[in-house]
């Protein structure tokens, strides 16, 4: 379902330039599901994921961002772990959250696309520009007071 979640959410989206690839990754958790162990594998990580899930639209919904954002990175490293995410969207990760991000994760189907981080609106610009130095071809912010 939906989740209400406070005004100001401090989100920065960045655009990795690379089109995302949803058969792809499709198929990568088909052939993942066909396989007995890692059927079982993608059982138990489907079932951190979903926990992930409920726990940060809570976090979203109380307004702790910082909580919200440890749960986005600890999602990120499950999909990448499912490799779905590629070099470049762990790259933007990791400068968003070394320039102040509570947290950052892939959005959409993976293997390319973009990445949704939360952030202190205070380093929003600063995290916005580490993005760019870090090859995002766009950035968007959202809940602070520059663009």
């Amino acid at each position: 379902g939906f989740v209400d979640i406070p005004a100001g959410l401090p989100m920065i989206v960045a655009c990795s330039g690379a089109p995302g690839d949803t058969l792809e990754a499709v198929n990568r958790l088909a052939r993942l599901r066909d396989d007995p162990r890692g059927g079982q594998t993608l059982e138990r990580l489907t079932a951190v994921a979903d926990n992930l899930a409920l726990r940060g639209a809570s976090a979203l919904r109380d307004g702790a961002w910082d909580a919200a954002g440890d749960l986005m990175n600890e999602n990120h490293y499950l999909l990448s772990a499912l490799d779905l995410s590629t070099e470049h969207i762990d790259e933007l990760r990791r400068a968003a959250v070394l320039a102040g991000a509570w947290g950052a994760k892939l959005t959409g189907a993976g293997l390319g696309g973009s990445l949704v981080a939360l952030a202190p609106p205070a380093l929003h610009e600063i995290v916005a520009r580490e993005l760019r130095i870090a090859g995002a071809t766009a950035v968007f912010l959202q809940g602070s007071q520059g663009r």
